[in-house]
């Protein structure tokens, strides 16, 4: 793992944070998430996995549940 060293700023707006929060630049691309380590509560979701954080971080829409299951009886009748 790698590590960071956060300036006094840094610090001050960490401080606040008291669940797993994005970090984003001045345009709104992700850059990471931070957790803080005093006030982890145990994780009840999935871990976030760096194809999670592609994802997010990604401009291109996904299909929703019915445009996949059309697609797949599609596929289905194809057969």
């Amino acid at each position: 793992m790698s590590k960071l060293i956060a300036n006094a700023e840094m610090l001050s707006k960490l401080a606040s944070v008291d669940k797993e929060t994005m970090i984003v630049d001045g345009k709104g691309n992700l850059l990471g998430l931070f957790t803080p380590a005093e006030k982890t509560p145990p994780r009840l979701e999935p871990p976030i996995t760096e194809e999670l954080l592609r994802q997010a971080a990604s401009k291109e829409r996904g299909i929703t549940t019915a445009e996949l299951l059309a697609k797949l009886d599609e596929l289905e009748k194809n057969r």
